[in-house]
């Protein structure tokens, strides 16, 4: 993939585009009404322009209008809750307490203009003090409250949905959520004519892209953000957002002298060092691993020092965590595999103290990749066991396509080259199939080596051969028909067979052992008359053993006729559905749940029944059959957890389950089991809530007891 975003050429200098220092002066119009002496005027202005300045990220301009208020003037002159909040939120470090005193008397006064202003920097001082993102949980509250209000501007909007999805990505780890309260955001800004925010808001999304692994959708935000940038205008807070964002991106995908020198030009400015803790932050540790992937050793200390001195006095505990985790990156990167182990260790410390899943995923990827450079394999292996599951549960795909290439070299050096192989088609899988493999931890070297080895004749430890390595069948029915036969492919749609189609489908259906031929007969011309219609299928099966074959080509085995049984011979045919039904009837046995095995089938379940076909009514019904037996899979393994971690780890195949089936109450108890066992009772809630709304859309009823109790418990917590 190329990365040409257009702000600028690679050889240009960056400082041209720059903005200057912020204008502390005030507006010719305020400077007369100070001249005049027209308090009045000055703080009924300032009352109304000034929620706007907040609104786009403006707090310099904010706060040189309120400086003229310390003065003379104003003495004695009482203000209004409006300017008193104002004055709140433009301190270097936000009162959360008095905001929260403040937005509850204008929510009171039905000023909810004001009050979303007071929504946001609750939300912003606890985003920049980097610890306990539980404390988001009321201002996220009160943010649903205000966007539910008649008559709220868009700017305000724009604002209450850019604070919002920094909850969800950051606390809840909700990446879809986010991404779709940040569209919002952008579409409420241009509404309100807000370059800033539009700018900012095309940021958080390329973010939460990143995260995802869709790292093309994420190009195309930011270059459009950046031609809206190149216009001028913008906020330097959303102008810096922007451009750190961009050199995440320019790092990963091999851009790293390029971001190096923007970056170090970015975090040069005099200014800088004015701005939020969490914009801070971002510019300057995505240039320490600019600096890294360049080569520059001289540079890293000094920029590594100044990173210390502002997150660890003040006790960020999600900034010290990224801070650790960025010079962990840098040791990796210079051979220095114990120095960026023990980074990995602090990072994942102090993300307990944030309480955020952004902050988790991240070093624990930096973990692994230590380890495995340390020789320790078998540890590296068992926490990509471990964090592999929560990875995907999370959204954060691209960790979990980065995690998989490290389980494929962690294989090739056991000679394990068909499960290696297996790893990398996971992790290609989980990013577009155009787009290179981002550099997280690991040079494009690494990765060019991977696919040397994984191409090579290296010897594969010996095996049961593959159904279709001799030219048999390999068939796919969960999600839509697929049937490999040697090197040709055959997809449901392009299949033109007709009732040899059909014939097969049934085979399937049946359980594919010794299915009547009278029973097909039926099944295929229930109008038929006498032996027609076991003419018509003895035809058909000629057909089906002739599927994919050349002229002259004699057909394998696969469909055998004996005693008027038709069965798939098995050794000639490799049949998901049914390796899906008997791992799933090996893993439940009435007196025990193997629970490794249960999740080992459940993974099976690629997707529904030959999903989308609805030409007959047994295909439905067998359908519906095998999410009923998904479903119950997943509860049981859900059930049978040991402890809290195990109950975590199924709550993907819950979700899952829940999407089989949202008026299950038994589901929505498992998950509110997990999310109260884990620490998350606003989860909890979410998922009652969730449940309410299902089964009242669906069945006009409400939730039975074992819900209405965990629902308590969890209100009880929150």
């Amino acid at each position: 993939m190329n990365n040409n975003f257009v702000y600028h050429n690679p050889d240009e200098d960056c400082t041209a585009q720059m903005p200057g220092a912020p204008a502390m002066t005030l507006q010719a119009a305020y400077q007369e009404w100070l001249e005049q002496g027209d308090v009045e005027t000055y703080l009924d202005s300032l009352a109304r322009d000034g929620l706007s300045w907040w609104f786009d990220t403006d707090v310099p301009r904010l706060a040189a209008h309120l400086m003229p208020l310390q003065g003379p003037a104003f003495e004695g002159v009482a203000l209004s809750p409006r300017i008193q909040l104002l004055a709140t939120v433009v301190q270097p470090v936000i009162e959360a307490d008095v905001v929260r005193t403040l937005c509850e008397a204008l929510q009171a006064s039905g000023d909810h203009e004001a009050a979303s202003v007071a929504a946001g920097a609750g939300v912003a001082a606890v985003w920049d003090s980097g610890l306990h993102f539980s404390d988001y949980e009321p201002w996220y509250a009160t943010i649903a409250t205000l966007l539910a209000v008649d008559g709220l501007s868009a700017h305000a909007q724009a604002s209450l949905f850019g604070f919002k999805g920094l909850v969800e990505l950051t606390w809840q780890g909700a990446i879809e959520s986010a991404s779709e309260s940040y569209a919002r955001q952008r579409m409420l800004a241009e509404r309100a004519g807000s370059n800033s925010l539009l700018v900012f808001g095309a940021a958080a999304a390329a973010y939460c892209h990143f995260y995802r692994g869709r790292l093309d959708a994420g190009e195309i935000v930011l270059a459009d953000a950046c031609a809206l940038a190149s216009a001028g205008g913008i906020t330097h807070v959303a102008y810096v957002y922007l451009l750190s964002c961009m050199g995440l991106y320019d790092v990963v995908l091999g851009q790293a002298q390029r971001a190096q020198v923007y970056l170090d030009t970015l975090t040069g400015q005099e200014w800088y060092d004015l701005l939020p803790p969490s914009v801070w932050v971002s510019g300057l540790g995505h240039l320490l691993t600019a600096l890294a992937w360049g080569g520059h050793s001289g540079e890293l200390e000094a920029v590594a020092q100044r990173l210390h001195q502002h997150v660890i006095p003040e006790h960020h505990a999600f900034y010290h965590c990224y801070s650790h985790y960025n010079l962990g990156v840098v040791a990796l990167q210079m051979g220095q595999a114990h120095r960026a182990l023990q980074h990995a260790e602090i990072a994942c410390e102090r993300s307990l103290a944030s309480e955020s899943p952004l902050s988790a995923v991240v070093p624990a990827l930096l973990r692994i990749q230590a380890l495995a450079d340390l020789g320790r394999d078998d540890e590296a292996l068992a926490y990509i066991d471990a964090w592999d599951t929560a990875w995907g549960e999370s959204e954060f795909r691209i960790f979990a396509a980065i995690c998989a290439l490290e389980r494929t070299s962690l294989l090739l050096r056991r000679s394990m080259i068909e499960e290696a192989k297996a790893g990398f088609h996971r992790a290609r899988s989980l990013i577009p199939p155009d787009m290179v493999f981002p550099q997280i931890g690991r040079d494009e070297a690494f990765y060019h080596d991977l696919q040397a080895q994984l191409a090579s004749d290296a010897p594969a430890p010996a095996a049961e051969p593959s159904p279709a390595s001799d030219g048999a069948l390999v068939i796919e029915t969960l999600g839509r028909l697929r049937i490999e036969i040697g090197d040709k492919t055959i997809y449901d749609r392009k299949w033109r067979g007709g009732r040899s189609k059909t014939l097969l489908k049934a085979l399937l259906v049946h359980g594919g052992k010794k299915i009547p031929m009278s029973q097909l007969a039926d099944l295929l011309w229930p109008d038929a008359e006498g032996d027609q219609a076991y003419r018509n299928l003895k035809v058909l099966i000629w057909r089906l053993r002739r599927l994919g074959l050349d002229d002259g080509e004699e057909p394998r085995p696969w469909l055998q006729l004996q005693h008027g049984h038709l069965s798939l011979v098995e050794k000639y045919c490799d049949v998901d559905v049914f390796r899906f039904q008997s791992a799933l009837r090996r893993s439940l046995r009435p007196d025990h749940i193997d629970r490794p095995a249960l999740k080992a089938a459940l993974d099976l379940y690629r997707g529904d029944f030959l999903a989308g076909d609805m030409s007959e009514t047994w295909i439905i019904e067998h359908r519906e059959r095998l999410r009923r037996r998904y479903l119950e899979g997943a509860l049981a393994l859900a059930a049978s957890a040991p402890d809290a971690d195990a109950r975590l780890d199924s709550e993907a195949y819950l979700q899952r389950a829940l999407e089989i089936d949202p008026l299950d109450e038994r589901i929505y108890e498992q998950l509110m089991q997990i999310h109260l066992q884990s620490g998350y009772p606003a989860r909890a809630l979410e998922t009652y809530h969730a449940a309410q709304s299902a089964l009242k859309q669906g069945l006009d009823i409400q939730p039975g007891p074992a819900l209405l109790e965990l629902a308590r418990r969890a209100a009880g917590d929150a």
